[in-house]
């Protein structure tokens, strides 16, 4: 347990950190000095730790003065090595507690940054390693001298050039961004007729005309290092739908963060910067700018090779003879990512929970989605009377009306309106046709419809279609039969004979008459989702429930099927029966649906009821009563 003063383990150099054995990539921004002749200066911070049980002191020195005996410590020395080579010494180190620690920064000079594998070194206590007795003093050899040395291996990354196009192209009269389109028309084509080309290995004649393009960009250097491939530079390179077209060769030195302007033109189909825009036809091409395609420039790497690309399409006088008015330039008709209703929205491609907060008093939805032509491609307006359909399930639903023109950038917003959509508990496809290509089968023949050319006919755009929150309504038929009339619920019927069922009860030795009506209702379901079973009703009369119907099933909706005819006939041995006594009182008959509230509705009130009248012996029935004023 001797002092052991050592290096940390870790060694931080401008806020990273270098391990002990690692590869460290040193970036341009660690760099703290890059001086004139290119060397670059960096600020490293090491640890020394004591972490022994004694306090490390500096070797002592030992002089006599009157019989006494005076020490004086130098303290011990620390050494920074690159690539073996001693670049930096801290002197008169120390002394060091037990348990404790010493930051050190030292500015080194790691010289011209260049490809290589490096290796640096920081020895601590430097001339007393193998030498444990030399520098420290202690009373024994330090705990662990192995501890007093850190080596890293170093590279330098991302220190070279890094060449840049511009933001944007300039080909004939426009000026465009890279990756969005130019439409070319006969004023940014030039035409010319070359009689002869001459080089160094002689002339020879032509006599066609040429079409040419004339372009410029700037590249820039916004890399650490200036870009130079020597004598002969680099070469930039426009390939033309995968073809080298034009060769920007013999480029110079550019310095760090400096732009210049190259003017990029053909000169004829012959020379040697000829870019050859054929065919002018109907179709997109594909512009490319390679920067250093060659990969001449010094400490570019792979990864830093781009590419800069425009499309290119062509809207000539001889295009528009040639394909009856039409040419390659185009708008694009899309939607933006929302589908709003009233309530809900969703992501086009997506599903969507429609509640009854969606849903109009009529019963339809409103469907919001915004129609644009912004696409970067979009070199034209979509012109008016193309048409939009809805298909639900593929089910052909509606076509839309003519619809304006939509210039190149703008955006709007489309309210469709009364979309008659049916809730219930399955899954849907709503799918939204922009421009749709089958208007015409869905219009009479005089109606306007006119499809426009697109940079993507794609437009297609679907929602998953759920339902949530609907709710049954158990509700009957506003008619029911009772004995052989028809009556409305809320009203008054009534009864004669004929309508009475009667029965001669036999009491040992009597007789009585026993008097019941037939009942007969439907049970319907008005609202917006399925009523689950089991459920229960009853029927009252005079308020004695006299009926009851358990175990009644699911009822689906009114929309989705008919509603169902319950029938009660009275006969004396069965239990659910109406049995009355006919005199001249007035009585009620009562349906509860859902007795019990076993289902939950969206309109609880269950109860319906018609009064009951006899006719007389003389087959007169009483007045009713007034209605109340």
């Amino acid at each position: 347990d001797d002092d052991d003063d050592d290096d940390d383990p870790v060694m931080r150099a401008n806020y990273s950190k270098m391990k002990r054995g690692e590869t460290f990539c040193i970036s341009p921004a660690y760099m703290k000095n890059w001086l004139a002749d290119d060397t670059v200066e960096f600020d490293i911070t090491y640890f020394e730790v004591n972490s022994g049980a004694q306090t490390a002191y500096g070797t002592p020195k030992v002089q006599e003065d009157n019989d006494h005996i005076l020490y004086d410590t130098h303290g011990w020395q620390n050494h920074i090595y690159w690539d073996g080579a001693l670049i930096a010494s801290d002197y008169n180190r120390g002394p060091l507690t037990r348990e404790s620690a010493v930051s050190v920064t030292k500015r080194l000079n790691l010289g011209v940054p260049d490809g290589q594998i490096h290796l640096l070194e920081v020895w601590v206590d430097a001339v007393n390693v193998g030498n444990p007795w030399n520098e420290v003093h202690r009373d024994g050899p330090e705990a662990n001298e192995m501890n007093n040395i850190l080596n890293v291996t170093v590279t330098f990354c991302d220190w070279g050039p890094e060449l840049i196009a511009g933001p944007n192209l300039t080909i004939g009269t426009h000026t465009v961004p890279w990756g969005s389109a130019v439409c070319l028309t006969d004023d940014d084509i030039m035409r010319t007729s070359m009689n002869s080309i001459c080089n160094e290995g002689g002339c020879f004649f032509v006599g066609e005309q040429e079409e040419l393009v004339y372009m410029d960009y700037d590249e820039s250097n916004v890399g650490a290092m200036p870009a130079d491939a020597g004598a002969n530079g680099w070469t930039n390179v426009f390939y033309y739908d995968g073809i080298p077209s034009i060769f920007n060769s013999f480029r110079r030195r550019l310095e760090v963060n400096e732009t210049r302007n190259v003017l990029a033109h053909g000169t004829n189909r012959y020379g040697l910067d000829a870019i050859i825009f054929k065919p002018f036809d109907l179709e997109p091409h594909t512009l490319t700018l390679k920067i250093d395609d060659y990969n001449e420039v010094a400490w570019r790497t792979q990864d830093m090779l781009r590419d800069w690309s425009i499309q290119v399409r062509f809207c000539l006088q001889e295009i528009l003879e040639a394909f009856n008015g039409r040419c390659g330039c185009s708008g694009d008709l899309e939607l933006k990512p929302i589908a709003q209703f009233t309530h809900s929205q969703a992501n086009w491609g997506g599903p969507v929970c429609l509640t009854p907060l969606d849903m109009n008093t009529d019963g339809s939805f409103n469907l919001k989605y915004t129609e644009t032509n912004d696409n970067p491609l979009s070199l034209l307006a979509i012109g008016e009377g193309y048409r939009n359909e809805i298909y639900y399930d593929d089910v052909w639903w509606g076509t839309s009306g003519p619809r304006p023109e939509l210039a190149v950038g703008e955006s709007r917003d489309v309210m469709w309106s009364r979309l008659y959509l049916i809730p219930d508990r399955n899954i849907h496809t709503l799918k939204l046709v922009l421009d749709s290509p089958n208007a015409g089968d869905h219009l009479a023949p005089s109606e306007v419809w006119e499809m426009q050319p697109e940079v993507n006919d794609n437009n297609d755009y679907t929602l998953q279609v759920e339902f949530c929150g609907f709710m049954p309504n158990l509700t009957p038929n506003r008619w029911l039969y009772v004995g052989q009339q028809k009556v409305e619920w809320g009203g008054q019927v009534c009864l004669t004979t004929a309508d009475i069922t009667v029965y001669v009860a036999n009491d040992g030795e009597s007789t009585r008459l026993v008097y019941g009506i037939d009942v007969m209702y439907t049970e319907e379901n008005t609202g917006m989702d399925w009523a689950d079973g089991p459920y229960t009703n009853a029927v009252f009369y005079d308020d004695v429930q006299v009926i009851t119907d358990s175990f009644r099933p699911q009822l689906k909706t009114l929309r989705e099927g008919d509603g169902r005819n319950i029938t009660h006939l009275w006969a004396f041995e069965t239990t659910n029966k109406v049995t009355v006594v006919p005199d001249q009182n007035v009585h009620t008959l009562s349906l509860a649906l859902d007795h019990g509230s076993q289902v939950t509705e969206s309109d609880e009130m269950n109860r319906w009821s018609v009064q009951v009248v006899f006719a007389n012996a003389e087959g007169l029935c009483p007045r009713p009563p007034p209605t109340a004023p």
